[in-house]
């Protein structure tokens, strides 16, 4: 068996170009994403995180071309899905699924639950292990087994999306990611939406069948204690760039970037008993249109110095080559 990894992606970039306004220039590009790397092997949850608009979401659909990179490098089995035409990038979908943040707005409200499940299997009429699929009563009873899989009754194949609770109609989403039995899943922010109870049954759901089918998550979140979860590496995003990435329990021991140390600060603490140290950050969030010079952290860092306005640090290794961060002093 290859010991490549199943995701490389490499340099990426995606910058959207803002348009000209009457009698005006266009203004500087948004640069959502500016040179993020990563591994992601097989079988593995690689989770990215950040504040709101570090482009997360946007890096995980450049994975995917659902938004085509400006540039870089996103090699799948060995294979840069950049640079595929359409109709083996389609070929190369059966492989790639994502989990979308809001459940009842990803799925056809005039689809049944069956039918929505089902629909890869009429787009791909063979599954990947050759099982056919190509008549209306095989994808039916495919659906039900997928039902079966996320927890779900086949009593409920002929309902309607608005008919379902929002937990329910997340694992009508995983199921549907499910159905072609791909290798690679983006989960895109998979329990934001749901209550705290349902959030942990959702999880272990995706625990299990992560044990269960080898599939490897690159899962986007906010949430500090899901990630702890889920996770086996964490990549920090700041501004488009990862400033830190590292297995789970090393960053959650023993951050490095202050940026990850403020972000863990921030995290809700379950035991009353301790008293959080919250550590507020001075000013707002630089724009993307126009991010700092040097390193992206710099204007609200509490370790900065004139070096971090003038370079960039790179992204390097820390005493592991597993744990890398981009700080000029840690």
């Amino acid at each position: 068996m290859s010991t490549a990894p199943l995701l490389e992606v490499r340099d990426l970039v995606k910058h959207y170009a803002r348009p000209r306004r009457w009698l005006r220039r266009a203004g500087p590009a948004i640069r959502a994403v500016d040179g993020v790397s990563f591994a992601l092997e097989r079988g593995r949850t690689l989770a990215l995180v950040g504040e709101s608009g570090c482009g997360k979401t946007t890096t995980a659909k450049s994975v995917l071309r659902l938004v085509e990179p400006t540039s870089g490098s996103v090699r799948f089995e060995g294979e840069e899905l950049l640079a595929l035409p359409p109709a083996r990038m389609r070929e190369r979908r059966r492989d790639l699924q994502i989990i979308f943040q809001d459940p009842y707005a990803s799925l056809n409200p005039r689809l049944r639950a069956g039918e929505i499940v089902a629909e890869p299997l009429r787009n791909f009429p063979a599954t990947t292990d050759g099982a056919a699929a190509r008549g209306a009563r095989a994808r039916r009873e495919r659906a039900a087994w997928l039902f079966e899989k996320v927890g779900l009754r086949a009593e409920a194949l002929d309902r309607y999306p608005h008919e379902f609770s929002g937990g329910q109609r997340q694992r009508l989403g995983i199921a549907r990611a499910l159905a072609l039995q791909p290798k690679l899943i983006v989960c895109d922010e998979p329990v934001s939406a749901l209550d705290v109870s349902v959030q942990a049954q959702v999880i272990n759901l995706l625990t299990d069948l992560q044990a269960e089918f080898g599939l490897a998550y690159l899962f986007v979140a906010h949430d500090l204690a899901v990630v702890r979860h889920i996770a086996h590496t964490v990549a920090v995003m700041v501004l488009g760039q990862i400033v830190e990435i590292a297995d789970r329990d090393t960053l959650f021991a023993a951050p490095r970037h202050p940026y990850t140390e403020l972000l863990l600060a921030a995290a809700p603490q379950p035991d009353p008993r301790r008293r959080p140290q919250r550590v507020l950050l001075a000013g707002d969030p630089p724009s993307p249109a126009r991010p700092p010079s040097g390193c992206r952290f710099h204007t609200r860092c509490p370790l900065a110095q004139p070096v971090c306005r003038e370079q960039a640090p790179p992204l390097s290794s820390r005493g592991s080559a597993e744990h890398r961060v981009a700080c000029h002093f840690r």
